[in-house]
C-alpha cells in the first residue's frame, strides 16, 4: 500500500513519533510495518490483500521491522525473550560480556511500546525526548 504523505505523517505520530515496538524516536527513515504481516506472492503482488490497509499499520523503525519481519507478533515476542538463551550458546563475545560483567541478562517478559503507551511514565518519557 502506497501512503500519502498525509497518511505518512498520521501514522508516524501513532505513538507521538516513536516506534511502536522498541519505543525510539523515529528518524526520517522509519518504516511502516505490517502489524498483521501480509503475503506477496513472486511478483509482489498482495496475498491477503484486506491486511494491506492504513488500520494495520504501525510506524517502525529499521532495526524493528527487519528483525519483525513477517512474523505474527507473538512469535517475534517468543524470539526476543529467547535471545539470552542464543547469545550465550552460539556467541563467544556475548559469553565474555557476561563473565566480566559488561552486560546484565534479564528474564523480564517482551513489553513493546505501544502496549505501554499512554501510561503516565510513557508519557513523560515522550515528552521529555521532544
Amino acid at each position: 500500500m502506497k501512503l500519502t504523505k498525509e497518511q505518512r505523517e498520521q501514522l508516524k505520530q501513532k505513538y507521538g513519533g516513536h516506534c511502536a515496538y522498541c519505543g525510539c524516536t523515529l528518524s526520517d527513515k522509519w518504516h511502516a510495518d505490517h502489524f498483521e504481516p501480509i503475503r506477496r506472492n513472486n511478483d509482489g503482488t498482495c496475498l491477503n490483500p484486506e491486511l494491506d490497509v492504513f488500520q494495520n499499520l504501525m510506524p517502525a523503525c529499521p532495526v524493528c521491522n527487519k528483525n519483525k519481519h513477517s512474523y505474527p507478533l507473538e512469535y517475534w515476542r517468543k524470539t526476543l525473550e529467547d535471545a539470552n538463551r542464543k547469545l550465550t550458546k552460539y556467541v563467544a563475545n556475548y559469553r565474555l560480556a557476561l563473565m566480566f560483567g559488561q552486560v546484565k541478562e534479564t528474564t523480564q517478559p517482551v513489553v513493546f511500546y505501544f502496549e505501554r503507551y499512554g501510561t503516565p511514565d510513557v508519557i513523560r518519557e515522550a515528552s521529555n525526548e521532544r
